[in-house]
């Protein structure tokens, strides 16, 4: 109950009102005849769907969609909270839900129209599911649940990936087996899915939107001199080219230069991915949010610290409660290839919050691990909260996705800073 109050809590007393970004657009969609019909990009049709759907039986479709996203939220704690239950008992699922509701960054971004919180969600399931004895079923079951969660976001299917690790890794006899129940939905679906996209509007792709992050990525992100790079320039630079007759992918040398330069910017996407929030600094949460006008100037400043730290500060102790307890638990596995996807496609803080799950239950289950530690392991694992909290310094450029977040004003010739 308490993890259902802060999530309304911060629905209605902090009240979003304003849609923002791809916000905008998936409301939208809400009233096309076809909400599946490319603008800019093809996406997946999960989100798509379900705002229509949402558009067909409510009267305020952006209220009930934020209700609720506030009511996955809840319900990711309380997830997270039965894992642990499972793996550990009653303390391990108080601490693990607790460390869930002290996200901050997680618990604000529930109450927006992002596909964040409910990929959470789905992280959280999977991550719940993966505490009972392997079986057929519970393949079944997390295939189901990876091939949803790959339609919300196509860079998802490397949690059917992960999933499939994990299983594998505790079943190695059935790995054939595993792979038709993990990795097979997903990939079904989106076969599926390009054939109706090649017949409707004869796009071969499931999703084009990660052709578009890969081209950020290589040309802006991935500089860390870039300055701040503006979304809808970008992408009409982009769509300008494809209509110009260029490639409409772009060609794997062009986005991966060479080995060392690409090792570098995953290298400082990683980094980066584990920093501070850039929504606040990016003007797109609290204090300086247009989504939160009821947001008073004393209680905005504090929430801002909390939301752009909370992230950093929670990875850090599980880092250093796992360097000292010198065990990974099995299911970190299914995170790692969706890290590594979210470093190569994807470069805004709040995508990590499908991470957050599986640190927060591996770090409270570290942390009540801990018992006495030679000398040694105390020394590594200092030195490795060190490395992490010199990461949290690496940033990312500036992701404007509307004009009130440059407080520069145009220069005299028209042109933009």
């Amino acid at each position: 109950m308490s993890a259902l109050g802060l999530h309304l809590w911060v629905l209605y007393a902090l009240a979003p009102r304003q849609a923002l970004g791809d916000e905008s657009d998936y409301l939208e969609r809400g009233s096309w005849a076809d909400p599946h019909r490319p603008r800019l990009f093809l996406r997946v049709p999960a989100i798509p769907s379900l705002v229509r759907l949402v558009a067909r039986v409510s009267p305020s479709p952006e209220a009930s969609l934020r209700r609720g996203g506030a009511l996955l939220g809840a319900a990711s704690a309380l997830l997270v909270a039965l894992a642990g239950l499972q793996l550990g008992g009653p303390l391990l699922a108080l601490l693990a839900g607790l460390f869930m509701l002290l996200l901050v960054e997680r618990v604000l971004l529930s109450a927006h129209l992002w596909p964040d919180g409910l990929l959470c969600a789905l992280h959280c399931l999977a991550l719940h599911l993966l505490q009972f004895p392997s079986s057929t079923g519970l393949a079944v079951l997390l295939g189901a649940v990876a091939m949803l969660a790959t339609l919300v976001r196509i860079e998802q299917l490397a949690l059917a990936l992960g999933l499939l690790l994990v299983m594998g890794w505790r079943e190695p006899s059935q790995i054939l087996l595993l792979s038709a129940c993990l990795l097979v939905p997903s990939l079904l679906a989106l076969a599926i899915w390009t054939l109706i996209a090649k017949r409707r509007y004869g796009i071969a792709l499931p999703d084009t939107t990660w052709l578009f992050n890969l081209r950020i990525l290589h040309g802006q992100v991935s500089d860390p001199q870039a300055g701040p790079i503006r979304v809808q320039r970008s992408i009409a630079s982009l769509v300008r080219e494809q209509r110009a007759g260029d490639a409409s992918a772009p060609r794997l040398t062009e986005l991966l230069g060479s080995l060392p330069a690409v090792l570098g910017s995953m290298l400082r996407r990683l980094l980066a991915c584990f920093g501070p929030d850039t929504f606040v600094s990016g003007r797109l949460l609290p204090p300086m949010g247009k989504a939160y006008p009821e947001l008073s100037s004393n209680r905005a400043a504090p929430l801002a610290l909390m939301l752009r730290w909370s992230f950093p500060l929670m990875a850090s102790l599980t880092l250093w409660s796992l360097i000292v307890v010198g065990r990974l638990p099995d299911y970190l596995l299914a995170a790692a290839p969706v890290l590594l996807a979210l470093i190569m496609v994807h470069f805004r803080s709040r995508y990590r919050l499908v991470l957050m799950p599986w640190l927060c239950l591996a770090g409270a289950d570290a942390l009540l691990r801990i018992e006495y530690q030679s000398l040694g392991a105390l020394h590594w694992a200092g030195l490795g909260l060190l490395l992490l909290i010199a990461a949290v310094h690496v940033r990312h450029p500036l992701i404007v996705e509307h004009d009130g977040q440059i407080a520069a004003p145009p220069r005299a010739d028209g042109s933009e800073s």
